[in-house]
């Protein structure tokens, strides 16, 4: 996923570079694009917004009021919007308490765990990306676990792309620290997928701490 927060400290990473500060005139032009009835439009504009917010947190406060309008994308459009506006609503989340909370309010839980249901693989690893540093906010760990993600990342664990398994467990992680949630989490039995992974990370150290099993690896 192209978050640039960092994974290791629980919120994505990615290799990014620098973008400047958006002017006025070209926020509201791309505004006016979301905003748009044209689906070639609004797709041009969250790839925007996803760029301009890779690495600014000046211009995550000020596309704050997209949010609305991407959840608007990814509940109603094709795949190619519900792509574009999971990637955009990833990258706005990113370090923002409230735009995360923002994105769960405006009705994003809904179309993200569908998304991670498709059969799309791509949609299904987005969806889990976006879910990571939506589950940091201690505001939406309750109403993520309430919508049935748990059960849904238990399986990305299991049939996920690597990348997609390891977004999955450190939204577990975040999860896992609402005592129910944990226990919700050891009854689906994560941890065959989880001793399967080749890869031992440092999320994948963070997650299995709650399990007491990190002495296994």
């Amino acid at each position: 996923m192209d978050s640039c927060e960092n994974r290791t400290s629980g919120e994505g990473s990615g290799d990014c570079v620098g973008e400047g500060r958006v002017s006025a005139a070209e926020l509201q032009g791309i505004m006016d694009r979301i905003r748009s009835r044209v689906e070639e439009q609004q797709v041009q504009a969250a790839f925007e917004i996803r760029r301009l917010t890779k690495t600014s947190s000046r211009n995550r406060r000020h596309f704050s009021p997209a949010v609305e309008p991407l959840v608007l994308m990814l509940r109603s459009g094709s795949s190619q919007s519900a792509e574009a506006a999971i990637l955009g609503l990833l990258n706005l989340a990113a370090k923002d308490e409230r735009n995360k909370i923002s994105i769960v309010e405006a009705g994003a839980l809904k179309p993200m765990i569908a998304c991670l249901e498709s059969p799309d693989s791509d949609l299904q690893g987005y969806a889990t990306a976006a879910l990571f540093p939506l589950s940091a906010s201690s505001v939406n760990k309750a109403r993520i676990s309430a919508s049935g993600a748990i059960p849904l990342l238990i399986k990305v664990l299991k049939n996920g792309s690597q990348q997609a398994k390891i977004d999955a467990i450190a939204t577990l992680y975040n999860l896992s620290t609402i005592t129910d949630n944990l226990r919700t989490v050891i009854a689906l039995h994560p941890i065959p997928p989880l001793y399967n992974l080749s890869t031992i990370t440092d999320n994948l150290r963070k997650v299995l701490c709650p399990f007491g099993i990190i002495g296994w690896f």
